[in-house]
């Protein structure tokens, strides 16, 4: 849930990027958008309006900028689904038991990407991984590093 304070920060910014002509910020008009984004998470809208303020010339209205931020809400859905389909692969193959820090060390080197790249490098992650696995394994290394080491690249 996010305080009218963030939200006013957020309305400023469209207001100083789309000019106070164009963009409405009276009393009504910042309670009918509270009361839109109230449930939206702070991260979210704030990446929605950066995006926004980026790619469209012209002034939101609540539906504009609530499908940026659908669209992000989205891309985080498909990412995870992703890491956990392809995390799970990992794991079973490299015989590695579940591990909270190995999850987080993956989700912090997929989102170092692009949004727009994430998934393909989730992807590439799991193949390059388990190659380095079987690799070390068919040459009877012993001291096979974690996942985690892998992703972080500490061996």
């Amino acid at each position: 849930m996010i305080s009218k304070n963030f939200l006013l920060q957020q309305l400023k910014k469209l207001q100083i990027n789309y000019g106070t002509d164009k963009f409405d910020m009276s009393d009504e008009t910042f309670k009918l958008w509270y009361e839109m984004f109230k449930d939206c998470d702070e991260d979210g809208l704030r990446i929605a309006v950066n995006n926004c303020i980026k790619e469209s010339e012209f002034a939101p209205n609540v539906a504009g900028l609530m499908k940026y931020y659908r669209i992000l809400d989205q891309e985080h859905e498909e990412l995870k689904q992703s890491i956990k389909s392809n995390y799970t692969n990992i794991m079973s193959k490299w015989r590695e038991s579940y591990n909270t820090e190995t999850l987080q060390a993956i989700k912090e080197f997929v989102l170092r990407f692009p949004k727009n790249q994430r998934i393909t490098r989730m992807e590439e992650l799991t193949i390059n991984a388990l190659q380095f696995y079987e690799s070390c394994s068919n040459c009877g290394r012993k001291d096979i590093p974690t996942i985690k080491e892998y992703v972080e690249g500490k061996r």
